[in-house]
């Protein structure tokens, strides 16, 4: 039969033994919740601006809306643009201000969706500046 300062002993024991075991994991690291699933864009383009006469490059970038992203430079400035207009590229208003009168025609354009239905776009003018002024100043500008 145990007597009351054996049991008592005996629990001691126990609590002394789980606490060694059960410290080390306690004060490990927290467990990181899930990782939450990718969000999908509610609208993605592939911009491109493309010199309309020999001797240029095409310049290429990504934009990504909401949330904002991809390979522009300002991702932010150009998807609250398109959600101001509607999400047309063709809605955005003109971007006032001077361009020179260089005739070096490029076309830009956009092709991707919005909330699942296809967009496109795709415009010539006279020069780069105009190609920026005429589409509102920021989703071309990369």
């Amino acid at each position: 039969m145990l007597t009351a300062r054996a049991i008592h002993r005996r629990s001691w024991r126990i609590i002394a033994v789980s606490a060694m075991v059960l410290t080390p994991l306690l004060a490990a690291a927290p467990v990181k919740a899930a990782a939450p699933h990718p969000v999908e864009p509610l609208g993605g383009y592939l911009l491109m601006i493309s010199p309309e006469e020999a001797g240029g490059a095409t310049r290429a970038t990504t934009l990504l809306c909401s949330p904002d992203g991809g390979g522009h430079p300002s991702a932010g400035a150009a998807c609250a643009q398109l959600r101001k207009a509607g999400d047309r590229i063709s809605s955005i208003p003109r971007k006032p201000g001077p361009c020179t009168l260089e005739y070096a025609p490029v076309r830009a354009s956009a092709h991707g969706s919005w909330a699942g239905a296809p967009r496109h776009f795709s415009r010539s003018y006279p020069n780069h500046c105009v190609a920026l002024r005429e589409t509102g100043g920021i989703v071309f500008d990369f």
